[in-house]
């Protein structure tokens, strides 16, 4: 059974972060300099002025250097993040100088060359750092890496007054700094780059693109990326159309196979809100249908596909509807016939879940088929964040109990009777992503049948932490005669640092007011509504089989033992820098 990790590749977005207020960093170039410049003079006013002419002025004219080679490289690459960059490194540079300072009052160590081997060797990280986040290779990265150290070193060789062999063991440290940051970028690059013929620094450059500076340009890389790796597979889709009285298209219901990520904006993320774009129709309710992560759209214009088979699909079947019921056990069902398909949206929240595999749905569309009826909408409500990740695969533990609930609640509507409906769609928008909800914020669909209200309440949003559809489903409970509270599964919202955000992450007061408010709307626009469903094959291209779990099993424990190679790759880095220095 496939796992999916809960520390995955998208809750590596913790470690990206913005960066601070260009003054701030220009203020904090100027302070860190002047304390080096303190610590190797031993005097306070004479420390300032060595560390200011020395240090902060030539990083302030390497800053300008950078801008206008990169102008001319037409190299995309924000000077923000430069002048970031600069003033981290000389803090590096300090904390280095500070330690070897510490260490000189025990052995009397040359300070001329202690201060040059603090100020070069952070050029390790910046070459790594360049090169994993500029849309360049690494040949061109060098061009914006140098200034720097090279303006240090002629600053430096003027205001000191260097020997030649100061020069010359500058110059080394930075030639092994380099090497050695040159061969900790392959062990990056390379598992990915054969494998799946994408390299690691190119998938890590545009995912920071994307969630930290969130421009459309980062979205294309990576759909790019991702097409790459996709393959064609067919989606599945029903969809339930809600036609005003006066023939004006109310709401659409569709419930599909495709999955809605798989980050960010990229490919299938966001998919609610694209469709309901695309589709032209601002009441478009999609919860989460059986579907898993294989099944991401790899691209924008694969969910444009989609979304226009579904527009193909409203003048469906003129259907009716009966009263709903719930089926209670291990896997609870809410259930309500639409014509001859009987729509069942699934919870396992007393256990929690991942997502349903669509072999599940159509192996049960199967058997309440031998029962008489004409097909199966089937909603995994996705509405309990479990403790182990597992998805639910037709020879699992858990189908057995999913097919217990669902035949029974085949057999209990068989022989219902069936009733033209008052319908009622409500949202609530005033929430977003800090509460886990996405675009389409919160939308409740209310059918009433022979005064049986019955809620469909779905949030833009990808799972529940435990107990917060009980919560929700209680205080709903007092406007309604049954309903269930689902997500879209919208990998949207994972968009945060940090990545993981299920619904109650933060607190769930907002989220329950909002839910209530839905709900309400939609009982205070209710409608006498003709209801249309159909169903669709289409083809579009997905990640693929098993492409999801590939790229994490590689990604994972590659990035992992990185921490490691880097490790390694600085500490031979100054071990040869310090039997350099004793030869010279």
């Amino acid at each position: 059974m496939a796992e999916i990790n809960a520390e995955g590749l998208g809750q590596k977005t913790k470690y990206i972060f913005s960066s601070p207020p260009t003054v701030i960093s220009v203020i904090f170039i100027f302070l860190f300099s002047s304390i080096i410049g303190m610590l190797f003079t031993e005097k306070i006013y004479e420390g300032i002025l060595f560390g200011v002419i020395s240090i902060a002025i030539p990083i302030y004219i390497s800053i300008i250097f950078v801008y206008l080679i990169k102008k001319c490289m037409n190299i995309r690459y924000r000077m923000k993040t430069e002048i970031f960059l600069s003033s981290f490194l000389i803090f590096l540079s300090l904390i280095l100088f500070i330690a070897i300072s510490v260490f000189n009052w025990f052995v009397k160590l040359n300070i001329e060359e202690a201060l040059l081997f603090s100020l070069a060797s952070p050029i390790w990280l910046r070459h790594v750092y360049l090169s994993s986040i500029i849309e360049t290779d690494e040949k061109k990265s060098i061009f914006l890496t140098i200034p720097y150290f090279l303006l240090l070193l002629i600053f430096l060789g003027i205001v000191m007054n260097m020997p030649i062999k100061n020069f010359i063991l500058f110059s080394i440290f930075i030639a092994v700094s380099l090497t050695s940051s040159h061969i900790f970028l392959k062990a990056v690059d390379e598992p990915m780059h054969r494998l799946f013929g994408i390299g690691g620094l190119e998938f890590t450059r545009w995912m920071i693109e994307h969630y930290k500076e969130g421009t459309e340009y980062g979205k294309r890389r990576l759909e790019e990326l991702f097409d790459h790796l996709g393959e064609m597979m067919r989606v599945e889709g029903k969809t339930i159309s809600f036609w005003k009285k006066n023939g004006e298209l109310y709401g659409v219901m569709n419930v599909n196979t495709a999955h809605p990520g798989p980050i960010g904006e990229v490919g299938g993320g966001n998919m609610p809100q694209k469709i309901s774009r695309f589709i032209g129709c601002n009441n478009f309710i999609m919860p989460h249908g059986a579907s898993i992560h294989d099944l991401n759209p790899v691209t924008t214009n694969e969910v444009k596909k989609l979304a226009d088979k579904i527009a193909s699909s409203l003048n469906g079947e003129n259907v009716r509807v009966s009263k709903s019921i719930k089926v209670e056990g291990d896997v609870e069902v809410l259930a309500q016939r639409f014509g001859d398909y009987l729509l069942i949206a699934e919870t396992s929240s007393k256990y929690g879940a991942e997502d349903i595999d669509p072999s599940v749905a159509f192996l049960l569309e199967e058997k309440i088929k031998n029962e008489g009826y004409g097909g199966l909408i089937f909603i995994d409500s996705h509405n309990n964040l479990p403790d182990k990740r597992d998805e639910t695969l037709i020879y699992s533990l858990k189908y057995q109990s999913i097919e217990d609930s669902v035949l029974k609640a085949a057999s209990l509507l068989k022989q219902a009777s069936l009733f033209t409906p008052s319908v009622g769609i409500g949202k609530y928008k005033d929430i977003g992503i800090d509460e886990g909800v996405g675009p389409m914020g919160i939308i409740s669909l209310v059918i009433d049948v022979g005064n049986q209200k019955t809620a469909y309440t779905v949030i833009d949003g990808n799972n529940m932490v435990k107990g917060v559809r009980n919560k929700i489903i209680e205080k709903l409970s007092e406007f309604v005669d049954n309903v269930e509270v689902m997500t879209t599964d919208n990998h949207y919202v994972n968009r945060t640092y940090g990545g993981s955000n299920p619904l109650g992450k933060k607190g769930d007061n907002n989220l329950i007011e909002g839910c209530i408010e839905s709900v309400r709307n939609a009982i205070g626009d209710m409608q006498e509504c003709d209801i249309k469903l159909s169903r669709f094959l289409t083809e579009i291209k997905v990640m693929g089989a098993g492409k999801p779990t590939q790229l994490l099993s590689v990604s994972e424990p590659h990035f992992h033992n990185l921490r490691g190679i880097a490790f390694l790759s600085i500490l031979s880095m100054v071990s040869l820098d310090v039997i350099l220095s004793l030869f010279l």
